[in-house]
């Protein structure tokens, strides 16, 4: 059998709220994801989708349990994972092409090589032609399409495509 890339053991995630009860939000997760699966969250407004999604990335601490990146304990933030929330998060003074090189030049790859690994994935995420657009300038799904190409820029497990 495969191992998981990603576990999930016995998450919970409470919110304390200043002068009222607080707020329970995820209980008791246990979640599995293996390479080359495709995984939806799907659950009523909040219910802990991105809360789930921030803890295994590793950007919010689970309040108990624990989570694996390849077997090895995950404690904050890492290069492996990549998300792409609701929010496009698009700078709106940068272009597609710069708001896709973000994540390259922030690990400090060449110049060149950043500009060269952009363009590869506008083009394969459909955005070729848009590179120098601005946010303001997109519609929708064309946001998005930026959005995912920014963090599928930076290649499977956290090395740059």
């Amino acid at each position: 059998m495969m191992e998981p890339l990603l576990s999930i053991r016995d998450c919970s995630k409470t919110f304390h709220n200043e002068g009222h009860k607080d707020i329970s939000l995820l209980e008791d997760i246990n979640l599995d994801l293996y390479p080359d699966e495709i995984v939806g969250l799907v659950g009523r407004a909040g219910s802990g989708k991105s809360s789930l999604l921030r803890i295994a990335a590793g950007l919010i601490p689970p309040t108990s349990g624990s989570i694996y990146w390849k077997d090895q304990a995950l404690h904050g933030p890492t290069p492996h994972i990549g998300i792409v929330l609701q929010s496009f998060a698009l700078f709106p003074w940068l272009s597609v092409a710069e708001n896709v090189m973000l994540g390259l030049q922030a690990q400090r790859f060449p110049p060149p090589e950043c500009e060269t690994r952009a363009q590869r994935m506008i083009d394969l995420i459909g955005l070729g032609g848009y590179e120098n657009a601005m946010p303001h300038e997109l519609s929708k799904s064309m946001l998005l399409r930026a959005s995912l190409a920014r963090s599928l820029v930076m290649g499977p497990g956290g090395s740059a495509a």
